[in-house]
């Protein structure tokens, strides 16, 4: 009787842990320096790309960079997602970058101070529920 109460207990904390997920899911992180030629920019400035289903769904993409995964103790990044016209584009800095398919950009910049000292940078979607998607990583 107790292996079933446990079992029990396990299967409904696994249903509610799934449950939880967002439906918004992100995949093939790719994190690429900009180089320019204008030597007036001080800034280390990073293209950030990845893919993404279902924008229809999504509300802020959040990017920590930070010294090890999941920290955001070097700047954490908000970036609105949001529909124009049937199209979903990802907002920040008053610029605006086409959701095309599942592919997404954003365009971020670190100062030289923290690009020295940041090692990873951590994405994920929150839903418009407020569930979480899953993470991915890109280790400099």
């Amino acid at each position: 009787m107790k292996t079933k109460s446990t079992l029990f207990a396990i299967f409904i904390l696994f249903t509610g842990y799934l449950a939880a997920q967002s439906s918004v899911e992100i995949k093939d992180i790719l994190v690429q320096p900009i180089v320019g030629m204008d030597s007036v920019i001080s800034n280390y400035q990073l293209e950030i790309m990845f893919k993404m289903n279902h924008p229809e769904n999504a509300n802020l993409l959040k990017i920590q960079v930070g010294t090890s995964q999941d920290l955001n103790d070097i700047t954490l990044i908000q970036v609105q997602i949001i529909e124009e016209n049937g199209l979903y584009y990802t907002s920040f800095n008053d610029e605006l970058e086409v959701i095309n398919g599942y592919e997404s950009r954003v365009f971020i910049e670190l100062s030289e101070s923290q690009k020295e000292t940041y090692n990873v940078i951590t994405l994920f979607v929150e839903d418009n529920n407020g569930e979480v998607s899953n993470k991915l990583y890109f280790r400099k």
